[in-house]
């Protein structure tokens, strides 16, 4: 990448104004999806999990990352309910800066980096893109790209558990 991917934020009414047009994409349970670049510090492996006692159901543990603990975010929770959730290790994770904090978001499998601007919008199914944490879904080659929307997703993650759906 000959881009830096990091950016920062003052507010969060500056990050729900980003408009996605690089992503990196990831995949879970075959379907893929998109994070806008800018909210991406990078990707890690995840080795060690701890899990937390009575944690939100969201969660699949803390991973200590440079020193720090940060909770692991199983975003198949919130993207693919119906599935069968933790069916699938998760062995990488997103870290992602946001004006909530830093997260990690627990993915199956990276894909690219993409530049999604010229990419014709469609409408998609409602159970492989659910609409409340989908800033967009475009078609990119054959294969369709649902563009999460990070501050909606982190706001459904921050709600207590059974209020997330």
């Amino acid at each position: 990448m000959s881009e830096p991917v990091v950016a920062s934020w003052w507010s969060l009414a500056q990050e729900r104004g980003l408009k996605t047009r690089r992503a990196l994409l990831f995949q879970l349970g075959g379907i893929t999806y998109g994070i806008a670049v800018e909210f991406v510090e990078k990707v890690i492996e995840v080795s060690d999990i701890t899990p937390v006692p009575r944690g939100a159901a969201w969660t699949v543990g803390v991973v200590v990352h440079d020193l720090l603990p940060y909770p692991l975010i199983d975003v198949r929770r919130f993207l693919q309910p119906e599935t069968t959730v933790g069916h699938a290790r998760l062995p990488r994770a997103i870290v992602i800066n946001s004006a909530h904090g830093k997260v990690l978001l627990g993915v199956e499998q990276l894909v690219t980096i993409s530049d999604l601007g010229g990419h014709s919008r469609v409408e998609a199914p409602r159970s492989e893109y659910p609409s409340e944490y989908m800033e967009y879904v475009c078609r990119s080659d054959a294969a369709l790209i649902g563009v999460v929307s990070v501050p909606r997703l982190l706001l459904a993650a921050s709600r207590p558990a059974g209020r997330n759906h």
